[in-house]
């Protein structure tokens, strides 16, 4: 099949399953509602439902990114940054996210870039422990922009590490999630690099 044929099918498949999961988990989410008791099961069932409607919106989120014309603006990353931390500050009230880096640094960027770094640090406060520090560092180079996005969990697990730096998924190795995924694509499609 041509690349664009193959595109296109790839975005209808996407859209319809991604569609058809979330309105079906939606309807399990409310029924998980209407039985609802403080068992342990019935916590784990309403979490994984949960989990599933967020992975549906992720994949929104990546198939905005790749069917999108690449329009780059000047960005204020500081600004950026900080509209991040305060959407992610509500949704993990126990963490604590600081930001440090010169003030006034731009860079060419997509909308999208937030979605990358909305991703990278909910990642990380999300994995870092009951309460979860994480510091995003900006450190301006000579014709580029490093921002580091650290916290006190246990890391990156190898197996995610290995599939990043890999590029490919099989049925036998294989991410939990798309996160990262999300934010290494929309990294590279700023020509930068996820490490």
């Amino acid at each position: 099949l041509e690349t664009a044929q193959r595109a296109s099918i790839v975005s209808i498949l996407s859209r319809v399953l991604r569609h058809n999961l979330r309105n079906d988990l939606t309807v399990i989410r409310g029924f998980t509602e209407l039985f609802a008791d403080d068992s342990e099961a019935a916590a784990i069932v309403r979490g994984k439902v949960d989990h599933l409607i967020e992975t549906t919106e992720k994949a929104r989120k990546l198939e905005q990114t790749i069917s999108s014309q690449p329009q780059f603006d000047e960005t204020d990353l500081n600004a950026l940054l900080d509209r991040t931390v305060d959407e992610l500050a509500a949704a993990y009230p126990s963490a604590t996210i600081t930001i440090d880096g010169p003030a006034g640094v731009t860079v060419p960027a997509m909308p999208s870039l937030q979605t990358a770094f909305t991703e990278l640090i909910e990642n990380a406060a999300q994995h870092a422990g009951d309460l979860p520090t994480v510091a995003v560092e900006i450190e301006p180079a000579a014709s580029s922009v490093v921002v580091r996005v650290r916290d006190d969990g246990p890391g990156l697990p190898e197996r995610e590490r290995t599939l990043l730096d890999s590029g490919l998924e099989t049925p036998l190795l294989h991410s939990t999630g798309i996160g990262l995924w999300v934010s290494q694509w929309i990294v590279k499609n700023h020509g930068g690099e996820l490490t």
